[in-house]
C-alpha cells in the first residue's frame, strides 16, 4: 500500500449533503466518495499532461503526408465501426 496523508478541508453545507445523498447508493462511505473525487481529477490532470507532451511531439515532428492518410484511414474505419 502507498504512503498516504491524512487531509482536511471545508465543504459547503449543500456540496456535503449532496455528497451524503450518493453514499448509500454508489458508495461505502463519504471518505470513498470524496477519494473518488479526488483520484478522478488527478487521472483528469494526467491526461492533460499526456495530451501535452504528445501535442508538443507533433508540433516539434510534423507528420508527413502518408502519416496523415494513415490517420485519415484510421478515422474513417472507426467511423464505419461505430455503425456497424
Amino acid at each position: 500500500m502507498s504512503e498516504v496523508t491524512q487531509v482536511a478541508f471545508q465543504l459547503s453545507t449543500s456540496s456535503l449533503a449532496e455528497i451524503d445523498r450518493a453514499v448509500p447508493e454508489r458508495f461505502p462511505s463519504r471518505a470513498a466518495a470524496l477519494r473518488k473525487a479526488v483520484n478522478d481529477l488527478v487521472w483528469q490532470l494526467e491526461q492533460e499532461r499526456i495530451d501535452a507532451a504528445l501535442e508538443a511531439g507533433y508540433a516539434a515532428v510534423p507528420q508527413g503526408a502518408e502519416e496523415r492518410e494513415w490517420g485519415e484511414m484510421a478515422v474513417e474505419g472507426l467511423g464505419k465501426a461505430a455503425l456497424d
